[in-house]
Parts: C-alpha cells; sequence; structure tokens
C-alpha cells in the first residue's frame, strides 16, 4: 500500500509540473527565442514578447513597359526585390491583365502596311485591287515577324506565351482545315496566304486582338 501511495504521489506531482509548464510558466524572452524554433514556446506567447522571427518580406513588382522594337509593342521588365516566391503566384493574374490590355491598344492601332500582300501590278492597280490588298494580311510576312522575335533570348515567359498564342491563331486564320484535318500547320501555307485586318484589329471578333482585348 505505502508503495501505490508513492506512485500515485509521483503522478500527481508530475502532473502537476506538465500543467504548471504549458498553462502558466513564461520563459524568458532569450529562451523564448532559442526555443521558438521547437514549438516550445507558443505563436501568441512569442508575438507578444516581440522575439518571434520576423515574416521576410516578399516583393515582386515586375512592369509592363511600352517598346517599340517588339511585335506585340509592349514588354515586362521584371525586377525583383526581397524575397521571391508567393507574391509571384498572386501578382500574375494582374501582371497578364495589364500586358494583355496594353498589347490590345497596340495591335488594334497597329500600321499594317508592312504586312499587307504584294502590290498589284502596274496594270491590275485599280480600286478594287487596292481595297482587297489593304483589307488582307500577308501570312508568311507576319509569321515570319513573329518567328524574329521568338528568336530573342531577352523574352520573359509571358511575352513569349503570349506570342505562341498570337503566332497560333495567326496559322488557324491562314490555313483552314480540310475536311479528315485535325490540326493545322505552317507548312500548310503558301506564300499567296492571307487573312483579314479584322483579325488584328476587331476588338470584339478578331480572331488574334481577342486573345488580349477582353
Amino acid at each position: 500500500m505505502p508503495f501505490i501511495m508513492i506512485i500515485v504521489l509521483l503522478l500527481m506531482v508530475i502532473t502537476g509540473l506538465l500543467v504548471y509548464f504549458f498553462m502558466f510558466y513564461k520563459p524568458s524572452q532569450d529562451l523564448c527565442s532559442n526555443l521558438y524554433a521547437s514549438n516550445i514556446c507558443t505563436d501568441e506567447m512569442c508575438t507578444t514578447l516581440e522575439v518571434c522571427p520576423a515574416i521576410p518580406e516578399v516583393e515582386w513588382k515586375p512592369e509592363v513597359k511600352a517598346d517599340t522594337g517588339k511585335f506585340l509593342g509592349y514588354g515586362v521588365e521584371e525586377s525583383l526585390d526581397g524575397t521571391f516566391g508567393t507574391a509571384y503566384t498572386t501578382g500574375l493574374t494582374s501582371l497578364e491583365s495589364e500586358f494583355g490590355s496594353n498589347v490590345c491598344d497596340t495591335l488594334t492601332t497597329m500600321d499594317l502596311a508592312a504586312y499587307h500582300p504584294a502590290a498589284p501590278t502596274a496594270g491590275d492597280a485599280n480600286e478594287t485591287d487596292k481595297a482587297a490588298r489593304e483589307g488582307k494580311i500577308n501570312c508568311i510576312k507576319m509569321i515570319n515577324k513573329i518567328d524574329a522575335e521568338l528568336g530573342k533570348t531577352d523574352l520573359t515567359w509571358l511575352e513569349k506565351s503570349k506570342l505562341l498564342e498570337a503566332r497560333r491563331a495567326m496559322i488557324n486564320a491562314c490555313s483552314p482545315l480540310d475536311d479528315g484535318q485535325t490540326e493545322r500547320t505552317v507548312f500548310d501555307i503558301d506564300a499567296d496566304a492571307t487573312f483579314p485586318t479584322a483579325a488584328i484589329t476587331g476588338k470584339k471578333d478578331g480572331a488574334i486582338s481577342k486573345l488580349f482585348c477582353t
């Protein structure tokens, strides 16, 4: 019986110490800062004592800037400050929206003279031929322009992905699918292939501009 009483007494002492330690004991600031990593100090306690490790500041401030040397008229400058991480994904939607909005303005007002089909010969240069030429875009000329842009090494991933989207839309506009075909390729496009300028200048229904004009 005395042996059992001793065991019960020890258990009560141990239980009391544990209750005191977890509910009432507050270590010093130095000790708390050392113990925080092992979760012995609670978040609330360390916050109150102002010894918790500071949350790293995360900043991602890319800028969309006009660049007349680029086909889409705008580029992305990725200036990084602080820790690069979650801010990248949280700012992604607004960055794409800003880029797309600016590109939309560029495309819908673009000077397309350099991409028109070849001028008609002198004998055929009547008003009908001129109107048909002004209302069309030469596929190969414009796709070659985009390919030259894609060959640059300083493109950001956003610029490259948007150029590829525009290129794919142009191929679709330039090479209608024949019966039995499931995909288009640039190899289906001949030197005289064209598509309407409205595909670029039309904000609402342009096959290319609507990629950026929401």
